[in-house]
């Protein structure tokens, strides 16, 4: 098996980190860039080591079973220890995280040289964290998303990240292929939650019974993407079956994946699907890790959801390669809830187009989105690889991107091996000079991708002061005459129709392109 080039460069730099005695480095790969291969050559290449991997999903100790021996490694010198399997005594051991939380299971493995941990974003939880801390070996972590929604520091696990690439870098390279996105408005359909916390499953399932949600996606899916092979997250068991019943009515074979499905009958089902016997595979969270099937190529959010880790999950599903595949789409399900439901459009932003440009109700996501169609009880809108976050974000004159809290800008820049992300210590200070001496910005972090780079630097930016949301209500109120003669000091020409949001972002793109900038940097 031929690795790919940064395939190739992650193990290196795993490898050149235990050498410098890290014992816990991480690799960050969006879905679908083959992080299974990665640690499978790396299986292979240990020939005189007894090694560890930890999955917590069948559908992952599957994977990796399958990629081992495609890679080249014997099958005799691997073992299975999950559940009633129990071959402890294997060089190679593949191990269900949840049966090794059991001390007993962990003693009869005995010492180990090296640990793999698959989706180690997990294991900042006690119980999960036990697991890997009984032995004493170097590990390297693999995920999609570094990122935990329960706020566990995952740092205290996981010593440094030592290879990343975001899911742009993967799509411009042509690794994945590029998403669109519909967002389907269901009338009717209104979601809540606790301020802070993501929609609960119960709530999603209730909220989508009282209205046509159902009857809407369906004829959204043969208006739009009819005979495509299609994913679709549910939020509940019945939800995932309500919705395999809409499509089998309309003609359409599908298949539903539950947590409670047996073994052979999900490898019967996911082969059908492969084959194109299935067009729609109707599942309640069940394949947001794991599932591997290139031949899909439209994703169905019906679990709207406040996490991004578990948004970027679904999304990347259906983003994998496969022959005469060049795009997928992304379906997404709004309503009239509280607006926190994440779309493509707020998730996955481009570092070409950051889609920030000011209106009258502040910020909005760049693309052109077609005037809402009529369909039913629901329109829906077009969205492009996008962003439109609550967060109001700029662009400095040279592209830039940046926030203001009132205090200090917290940017993010392009570096030779992703972002960094820094914060001014004034709105006058970062490459400049305040009272003849040259200031140096903090800097948080380098080399990592976009989407991580974007929420740190709104969590930097939330503690450093007021973090301005596109929806406030002082920024769609008229400009009053203090900011008006402020505005047009620093050059800016105000037009009819400019909000007080409006004119505090030119005023803000003027100073933070003065001092972000690098033609400015130039011309000191």
């Amino acid at each position: 098996m031929i690795l790919r080039d940064y395939q190739t460069e992650a193990i290196a730099a795993i490898e050149a980190a235990w050498s410098a005695g890290v014992r816990s480095p991480a690799v960050v790969l969006p879905t679908g860039s083959g992080k299974t291969v990665i640690f499978s050559e790396m299986v292979r290449r240990a020939s005189d080591k007894r090694l560890l991997i930890l999955a917590h999903r069948q559908e992952l100790i599957s994977q990796t079973m399958e990629k081992l021996c495609a890679i080249g490694v014997p099958r005799y010198d691997i073992g299975i220890v999950r559940s009633q399997n129990d071959q402890c005594r294997s060089r190679i051991i593949i191990a269900g995280t949840q049966t090794l939380m059991s001390e007993y299971r962990r003693r009869r493995i005995g010492a180990v040289d090296r640990i793999i941990v698959d989706e180690c974003h997990h294991y900042s939880a006690p119980k999960w964290r036990e697991v890997i801390e009984h032995f004493d070996a170097f590990r390297v972590g693999f995920t999609a998303t570094m990122s935990r929604e329960d706020k566990l520091k995952l740092g205290d696990i996981w010593n440094k990240v030592v290879y990343s690439k975001d899911i742009y870098w993967m799509i411009e390279h042509g690794h994945l292929v590029p998403p669109h996105g519909i967002t389907i408005d269901v009338e009717g359909l209104r979601l809540s939650a606790p301020a802070g916390a993501d929609y609960t499953d119960r709530a999603i399932s209730a909220a989508m019974r009282s209205s046509k949600a159902v009857e809407t996606v369906v004829k959204t899916w043969h208006n739009e993407c009819s005979g495509k092979s299609t994913i679709l997250f549910a939020p509940s068991i019945e939800m995932a079956v309500e919705f395999a019943d809409g499509f089998e009515k309309s003609g359409i074979k599908t298949g539903v994946i539950t947590g409670s499905t047996k073994d052979d009958e999900r490898r019967s089902i996911y082969r059908k699907f492969d084959s194109g016997e299935i067009t729609v595979l109707s599942s309640c969270m069940v394949l947001t890790e794991g599932f591997d099937s290139p031949t899909a190529t439209v994703a169905i959010i019906a679990r709207p959801t406040k996490s991004r880790a578990l948004y970027i999950q679904m999304v990347g599903r259906v983003l994998r390669l496969h022959p005469g595949k060049s795009s997928a789409l992304v379906i997404d399900i709004a309503g009239a809830g509280d607006g926190k439901s994440l779309t493509l459009e707020a998730v996955i932003p481009t570092p070409q187009e950051p889609g920030m440009p000011t209106g009258p109700q502040g910020p909005r996501g760049a693309g052109d989105p077609a005037s809402p169609i009529d369909l039913d009880n629901a329109t829906f809108r077009r969205v492009d690889f996008m962003s439109d976050r609550p967060s109001v974000w700029k662009k400095t004159h040279d592209g830039e991107l940046f926030i203001s809290t009132g205090k200090n800008f917290v940017f993010i820049v392009a570096d030779p091996n992703g972002y960094t992300v820094g914060r001014t210590f004034s709105d006058r200070s970062m490459w400049g000079r305040i009272d003849g001496k040259r200031i140096a910005p903090e800097r948080f972090a380098s080399g990592i991708p976009l989407d991580f780079a974007v929420s740190m630097a709104e969590e930097i930016a939330s503690a450093s002061g007021v973090l301005s949301q596109r929806l406030t209500p002082w920024r769609g109120r008229t400009p009053s005459d203090r900011q008006r003669a402020f505005a047009a000091s620093m050059g800016v020409q105000i037009v009819p129709g400019m909000t007080a949001g409006d004119v505090s972002d030119a005023i803000d793109i003027i100073k933070a392109s003065a001092i972000i900038d690098k033609k400015a940097r130039k011309r000191e």
